[in-house]
């Protein structure tokens, strides 16, 4: 999912990705969220990774997307990045419900393995889903605290570094509030 995210910001940003290999990755997400049954809190997360990418690719996978919807307890990060996918196929009644009850609670933790979480990055990529539903009030506590914690000597991964940056110019990015200027 992560990789076929990277591919579709790389073709928005211009750069040439064949076709076959979206094609290939999108048949693969849609099986794997058709395949897919409720669990624990990091399932949710990264079914909802893989839909919120789908919708992104344009090819959004509106069943697999009102079963999680649907499944219990659904976690707050996971609530989010499901109500952006939502927005992003079009759904904003859906999106603006699941925005609404969504309770982001960021636990500390570090998954070095499979997801590369941590609660720095679940704060980034909650920040990321928030602007694009259009909810940058809600995003704006999160994006400072990201800020803070970025501008600092704190050691980041390569991953919690990458959803820091793509969350900041999310928000400085949009409408509201450009133009934005940083330094390096």
């Amino acid at each position: 999912a992560f990789a076929g995210w990277f591919l579709l910001e790389a073709a928005r940003l211009g750069y040439q990705v064949p076709q076959s290999l979206l094609d290939a990755w999108k048949a693969n997400q849609k099986l794997l969220a058709n395949g897919w049954t409720a669990g624990e809190p990091s399932q949710q997360l990264t079914q909802a990774f893989r839909l919120f990418a789908l919708a992104l690719a344009r090819d959004p996978d509106l069943g697999a997307m009102n079963r999680l919807r649907e499944a219990e307890g659904l976690d707050g990060l996971a609530a989010v990045m499901l109500a952006a996918a939502f927005h992003v196929a079009g759904q904003s009644d859906a999106a603006a419900d699941l925005a609404k009850r969504a309770e982001l609670k960021f636990v500390r933790y570090r998954d070095d393995t499979w997801t590369f979480g941590s609660e720095f990055r679940d704060q980034a990529l909650a920040v990321r889903c928030l602007v694009q539903i259009g909810r940058s009030d809600r995003a704006k506590p999160l994006l400072d605290e990201i800020a803070k914690v970025t501008g600092s000597d704190r050691w980041l991964s390569t991953h919690e570094t990458s959803f820091a940056l793509m969350a900041l110019s999310a928000f400085y990015g949009s409408a509201q509030v450009k133009p934005f200027r940083y330094s390096l």
